[in-house]
Parts: C-alpha cells; structure tokens; sequence
C-alpha cells in the first residue's frame, strides 16, 4: 500500500523529495522545495498529503516560500511568505493555515491554539 504514494511522489518530484508520516502512520506528507533561481530566497514548497488508507491524495498545494510540518496527528501547519513585509504593520510577511486530515478542511489562524 505504501508503493502507491511513493510512486506518485516520484512521479510528481523525480527521486529527490523529503516525507514524514503523521504520529499514527496513516498519513504522509510529501514534499519538495524548487528553487527557480540559484539565489533564490524563498524557494517554492510543493507538497501533498496522502491518506495511506484510503490510498488517495486528499490535499496539493505549491507555496512560494512555504514550510509544512505536522502540527499535531491529524493537523498539518502550513507557513508561507506574503509578498514583501512592511517594518511598520508588524506584519513579518508571514501566512499561516494549517489543514486538518481527518475532516479534510483547511483552517485559516490559530483555531488550534492551546488552552491557557
């Protein structure tokens, strides 16, 4: 069953990406950063999560500068850059949606954050 993300992975990414499993196993984020110019700052992220059980892709994403990791089992954090930052909105330039596995729906802000 493993065989089949693994070979969309290579299929989409060549031979050269990065995964990790969720803490269970039952999913697999796969990912691969494309830099589009030698000195680029901001590499692009292109990435997919699969569900090893139902052997499907349930969510792909490209994302200029964008980071994904698992944020907990069934949540994946997902960070990218918002264009240029201005020094005087606070804004560091940063977006952050996470994308939750189990009920495949993404989430914009912090609704997972933790109790005080």
């Amino acid at each position: 069953m493993d065989l089949s993300w693994k070979e969309r992975a290579q299929a989409q990414f060549g031979s050269s990406y990065e995964h990790t499993y969720n803490a269970d196993e039952n999913f697999v984020l796969v990912f691969k950063k494309i830099s589009t110019r030698p000195a680029d700052a901001y590499p692009t992220l292109r990435f997919f999560i699969f569900d090893i059980q139902a052997d499907e892709v349930i969510f792909d994403k490209t994302e200029i500068g964008g980071k994904a990791e698992w944020e907990n089992p069934e949540v994946v954090k997902v960070t990218t850059r918002m264009g240029i930052p201005n020094p005087n909105s606070g804004n560091n330039g940063q977006n952050v949606y996470r994308y939750h596995v189990k009920n495949r729906k993404k989430y914009s802000g912090s609704f997972l954050k933790p109790p005080k």
